[in-house]
Parts: structure tokens; sequence; C-alpha cells
């Protein structure tokens, strides 16, 4: 309520709502401003959420109810398997499974077999055939088979019979009681018989399905590992199991007694490889989702201070007849907080379809589909937040320009407005900011830790020096540029060029969106160009041949002869 002596003037929501909707354009833009932004902060929150929550889900979920699994520090070398033994010593254990796997194709896939990799350069699950040997007896307190067809395998079972996913087996048309022949490394092709089909749950899910449960010696036996294992999965009495701190001591012990020679590790630390992996284009997702609101934030403010400039009259008035400075700002920041709620729910809802087109991509990258979207609510409440908190301070300055209106403007509206303290701002801390930037980015070692963060600030920085350097150079351009656009359009060419230098700052605001979004699309072609020549001059002095000869299995010395 604005209020002087008498005199009051009720509701001014109202006149914040009437300003929205006779300026509906630009009102929807401004709102547009802030639902990109927010948007591309949750989808991007929610596709890095999501891609961890698969892979870590995945692991999980093929590891049963193992709580620590025992590796050889580089990943596929395989172990004496009579470290069981010294697993089994621990007390803390309540069972222990040895495993090992054989990566192969089968039979009918030999002729045209050839690898595939995803977009990250990992293999894309499915391509090869895996051979898993399990200890029966010892599984059955980690893994639930899920039976769908047959029956499983028997303890002390050594016959080479095999259980397969019902969805591989519908592939191939393979039934129980049928053969599947695969290709091995010392006998060529062997035959199994089909005793048991497993749904694709649980370890079903390895490989994409595409996974054959034999017994632990057969596979010793086919691909020349007599003795050797690469994988013990283990379990651990409850007290420990679900207590994250003494499981992680219980790690450390058993990574300490067991020797160099091996790695105990949380199953889902087996994803982190993946995850590491793909940092770096996490990182790219969230430095582009920051920009996107900060092109936002120049949005708002041009939007804010078009609008102030064609209210002075009105506000002029309100002035004159009794509002404070406080309420006519008051006012201007409750128009600023109505769109930062609605752009940034808005934002939410958007932000979540983009998250979807998103995940398909990191799909891409992972080789291992993402079938849901996972956006916490800490992370959409950020948004929300970080959409209005943007809002209110791109509206802070017009808001303080509104206040100090005096009710004389509504008299005589100015056209012209004043920006020569803005050019001297430009003039002042423009060119420094850029120059040191640029410094710091081309000239300061940096720690590759915190390269990726330092390098973030001193893009905006760069990016804000060029901005408050436009009311600077623009007229030195619009003097160079003003002949051609005569030439070209005439009289209303020259009056239109002459006009970039009547509002230099919103002439800056405009340009600066402009190359702000410029920049994102050459520097992500750079980033793609760069990595294409890096891959090429690898390929170059790494790989010299024309022609290269792969295999599922291990290529025998006399190939090359």
């Amino acid at each position: 309520m604005f209020q002087s002596g008498p005199f009051t003037i009720n509701s001014p929501l109202i006149l914040v709502l009437r300003n929205l909707r006779a300026r509906w354009v630009r009102t929807i833009l401004t709102a547009l401003g802030i639902i990109v932004g927010v948007a591309a902060m949750v989808a991007v929150n929610a596709t890095n959420n999501s891609t961890l929550d698969s892979i870590t889900r995945f692991f999980d979920e093929t590891a049963g109810q193992s709580d620590l699994i025992v590796e050889a520090p580089v990943s596929g070398e395989r172990f004496d398997e009579a470290v069981l033994n010294e697993v089994c010593r621990f007390d803390e254990v309540t069972a222990a499974a040895p495993g090992i796997m054989g990566v192969t194709v089968s039979a009918d896939e030999a002729d045209n077999w050839e690898e595939q990799y995803s977009a990250g350069g990992s293999i894309v699950p499915g391509t090869n055939f895996w051979l898993m040997g399990r200890d029966i007896a010892a599984d059955e307190g980690i893994h639930d088979y899920q039976l769908v067809d047959g029956r499983l395998l028997k303890p002390g079972e050594t016959t080479y019979n095999m259980l397969l996913v019902d969805e591989y087996a519908a592939e191939k048309g393979i039934e129980v009681g049928e053969d599947f022949a695969i290709l091995t490394p010392l006998d060529g092709i062997v035959t199994f018989r089909v005793v048991g089909l497993i749904d694709k749950e649980g370890i079903g899910q390895t490989n994409e399905g595409v996974i054959g449960i034999v017994p632990l010696n057969v596979v010793q036996d086919l691909f020349g590992a007599a003795g050797q294992i690469d994988n013990i999965e283990i379990v651990v009495i409850d007290e420990i199991a679900n207590n994250t701190e003494m499981l992680e001591k219980l790690r450390q012990a058993m990574d300490a007694a067991l020797g160099p020679d091996y790695a105990v590790k949380l199953p889902a630390s087996r994803g982190e490889q993946v995850t590491d992996s793909l940092q770096i284009y996490q990182q790219g997702l969230d430095f582009f989702s920051v920009v996107s609101l900060f092109v936002g934030s120049f949005l708002i403010y041009n939007a804010f201070a078009m609008t102030i400039v064609e209210r002075t009259r009105e506000i002029g008035m309100l002035r004159a007849v009794g509002a404070t400075r406080r309420q006519v700002m008051g006012m201007v920041l409750t128009e600023a907080l109505f769109l930062g709620v609605l752009g940034s729910f808005v934002g939410v809802g958007a932000g979540l379809l983009l998250a979807r087109l998103l995940v398909s991509t990191m799909a891409g990258f992972t080789g291992r589909p993402i079938d849901q979207v996972v956006a916490t609510p800490q992370n959409v409440v950020t948004a929300v937040l970080v959409g209005i908190f943007v809002t209110l301070i791109a509206a802070v300055i017009p808001a303080w320009q509104a206040a100090r209106i005096s009710p004389m403007a509504a008299l005589h509206v100015k056209g012209q407005v004043d920006d020569r303290r803005m050019v001297r701002t430009g003039l002042k801390f423009g060119p420094l900011m850029m120059l040191t930037a640029l410094l710091v980015i081309y000239e300061v070692p940096l720690r590759p830790e915190a390269a990726f963060y330092v390098g973030s600030v001193m893009i905006f920085i760069l990016l804000l020096g060029a901005t408050l350097s436009i009311p600077v150079i623009a007229p030195w351009i619009e003097r160079g540029i003003r002949p051609f656009i005569i030439l070209i359009f005439g009289n209303e060419g020259r009056l239109g060029s002459s006009n970039i230098n009547r509002a230099r700052g919103r002439t800056a605001l405009t340009v600066a969106a402009l190359m702000v979004g410029i920049s994102m699309v050459v520097g992500i072609n750079g980033l793609t160009q760069s990595f294409e020549t890096g891959i090429n001059q690898w390929m170059s002095t790494a790989l010299g041949g024309d022609l290269f000869v792969q295999s599922p299995l291990r290529i025998k010395p006399d190939v090359e002869a």
C-alpha cells in the first residue's frame, strides 16, 4: 500500500500484474531466460545423477548379496584360487564365492564378429559372449537366480551344462534341452547343453544378458586357467554389512592382509572407472548450465531496464502521489520475484524433459542403458532458489534506477539514457578483467584438480570483462560500419545505426548475450575438433598398420606366420 498523509493507493500487486500483462511479450521472453537457465541446471544435475545411479545400481544388482569383492589390481587379470582360503580366515566373512570369466562369441557369430565401441571408448555390452564360471555350492548364498524354465546347476556339477538368460536364448531361438556352441581358445568350437533359463535380473543383467553360467572348472579348463580365478565375492555378517564405516574398515584390513597383488573393493566401486571417464563430460555440462543462467541474467536485466525507461512517467506519477523510493523498488522486485518463481518452476519441468534427451546421449558414452531419470529434491530446490536469486539480482539495478526517478520525471520524459557511468565503469574494469583472465588461463600453471574450476571462473571474468567493454568500443565499431549500413539500408540504416549509441547499456547486454552464445558454439566445436585431432594423432603414432586383426579370443602367436 502506498500512502501519503490521508491519500492511499491500495494493492500495489495489481500494478505489478497489470504491467506484466500489458507487456506480455516481454514478460514471456524474460521468463524464457529464467526457464532456460533453470532447465539447464535441472537437466544437467538429473543427467549426472541418473548416470551415476544407473551404473551404481547395475553393479549392486549384478553383485547379488556380496558386500566386498576381491579382484586383481589390473582389470581382467587372474590370480591363484588359493587366496580364497585367506579370505575365509576372516571371522567376519560368512560366505565367499570364487568366479572366473572367459570372453568369447557364439559359434554362429564367429564369421561376422566385430568389436563395437561406445562414444566413450568402452566396449558396448553384448558385443561379446561372457562365459561365467561359478562355484555353484558357494554361489547359493550370494546370487539368487530367477529360474524361468528348466533347472539350475547343481553343486558339484562338472559337466558341460549351461544356464542362459531367457531374453538372449529367445533371440538365438534356443530352448531348454538344446545345444549352444561357442568358440574357445584351446578347443575351438565347444557345445554346451542348455539346462535352464534365468530371468534378466541380478546377475542376469551382466553384459546385457549375453552370458552363459557354467561350473567353475569348465571355464578354467577351456581357457587354460587351471587353478585360477578373477574374482571372489564376499558376504559379511549383518552387523558390519549394515554399517558403512565398519565395512570400510574391514575392506581396508582385508586389502592390507592380502597384499598389493589383490584389490578389495565395494561392489559399486567397480563403476568408478566408468564414472571417472565421464568426469570431464559432466563438468562441461555443469559449466554450460551455469553459462545459460549467466546469459539469462543478461536478458532479465535488459528486459527490466527497458521496462523502467518505458514506465518513467508512470513511476514519476506514483512518486508524485506518495509512493516512496522503497515502495517503488519493492514493486519492481516483486515483478522480478513473480517472474523468477514462475520461470523457475516451469524450468524444472522443462529440465526434466531435457534430461530424458541428455541421458540417451550419456548412455552412448557409458555403453549402458539409463532407464530412468533421477532428480533429487535437493537439486530441484537448489535450481529453483538459484533461478529466483539470479532473477532478483539481475533486477536490483533496474529497481534501484526506478526508485531514483523523481516526481518531476512525470512531466518530462527523456528519450536519452545516461550511460556515462557504465562507460566509465567499462573503461576502468573491462580491459583489466579480460587481461587478468587471459593471463591466468594461458600463463599461470594450475594443478590438474583445480584447473577446471579456476578456468571456469576465469572464463566468466573474461565474458564479464568483454561485456563491460562493449559500451566503450560500441561507438567506434558503429562509426566503422555505418557507411556500409547506410549503403544497404539507406536513411533507415542511418537511424538504426545511430540508435546504438542512445542506450549503450542495452546494446552491451544484447551484444553480450549473442557473444556468449556464439562463444559456446565455437567452444564446443573447438573441443570436438581437438578431441578428434588428438585421436587421429594417437592413431597415427601408436597404430602403424593399415589393417588390423581382431579376435574375441586371445590370438595365438602362430597367427602372425
